[in-house]
């Protein structure tokens, strides 16, 4: 029986690579976890979302500091604007989901948003 579990094709999730050399996906349970350690972040498998409700002199010292991750980490989140607000969104494009890339990308932007709030 233990062989037979061994020889058990491995289901999606947490792997290093996806089938193209990409990140894999996350699976459910995955995402969920990484939710509990980032509770400012909502979300599913298909991308994490934080929303902020600031000034706008706020959001724009958030936003060059987003655009300096992106040259130092070359990744940064999807920034959509709202009517009080931006909200950021991580996920993998090219594999249409959160990947554990995007969540060491989501613990990135707290420390930079956390630490352009101690200044």
């Amino acid at each position: 029986m233990r062989h037979r579990e061994l020889l058990r094709r491995p289901g999606s999730g947490g792997g290093v690579t996806g089938p193209k050399g990409r990140g894999a996906p996350l699976t459910d349970d995955e995402v969920a976890a990484a939710l509990r350690a980032l509770p400012r972040w909502s979300g599913d498998r298909s991308g994490l979302r934080r929303t902020l409700l600031l000034p706008q002199e706020n959001l724009l010292a958030i936003r060059r500091a987003l655009d300096q991750l992106k040259i130092t980490y070359g990744r940064q989140p999807q920034l959509h604007d709202t009517p009080d607000g931006l909200t950021l969104l991580v996920r993998t494009v090219a594999v249409s989901a959160v990947t554990s890339l995007d969540l060491e990308l989501a613990r990135r932007v707290d420390e930079l948003i956390d630490e352009i709030g101690r200044s």
